[in-house]
């Protein structure tokens, strides 16, 4: 019943080194960790073909997350997330964070109630993650409601870099925010608002 009490964990956890994962037709709910954790920790290894598609994320303290334990952990190449609904992620900065990869994908996603964060966050290195980097990274058709940072979120902090990261088109329902260095990200103008802070 604690909703910030972390006792449940994960949805689904996605470790270094996997690869041809397909996660299809799926829904979780009360997660009270992520929903699904991508994560790296293992060095000198990539985490391959990773598809997450047509979820149903609902009422999970965080929707869906990228990352690494530290620069040289395993990267995801090849993801895919897509055609899928998150609603009421309650504890997160984003319904879905990517904070290293080199070739994804995240088109097709609706968004309802982030209560403190963004439909979609990149970047958003904390100081453990310094010098961090995304790319080739493409995100579009994201349509967001009730967000408090917007629909997507680019936030350079920490040394961390961008290069080949596309936003947009298709970015409805809030702004794009960008934050400290966002150079080596292109935003393609749609009817969402560009908003830098």
């Amino acid at each position: 019943p604690n909703r910030l009490g972390a006792r449940a964990s994960h949805g689904i956890y996605i470790h270094s080194g996997a690869s041809n994962v397909l996660v299809e037709d799926v829904g979780i709910k009360n997660a009270r960790k992520y929903g699904i954790q991508l994560y790296g920790q293992d060095p000198g290894t990539f985490s391959d073909n990773i598809t997450l598609r047509r979820l149903m994320v609902e009422s999970c303290a965080n929707g869906v997350t990228v990352q690494a334990s530290r620069i040289d952990a395993a990267r995801p190449r090849n993801l895919l997330i897509e055609d899928s609904r998150f609603v009421d992620i309650y504890d997160s900065s984003a319904a879905i964070g990517i904070k290293t990869c080199d070739g994804a994908v995240v088109r097709r996603i609706t968004v309802d109630n982030v209560a403190r964060g963004a439909g979609i966050y990149l970047g958003n290195w904390a100081p453990y993650e310094s010098n961090f980097n995304l790319r080739n990274l493409t995100v579009g058709g994201v349509a967001v409601t009730g967000t408090a940072k917007g629909a997507v979120w680019i936030l350079g902090s920490n040394g961390g870099t961008f290069s080949n990261v596309v936003v947009g088109p298709g970015i409805t329902g809030g702004a794009v925010i960008r934050e400290g260095n966002t150079a080596g990200v292109t935003v393609i103008a749609g009817p969402g608002k560009v908003r830098a802070r």
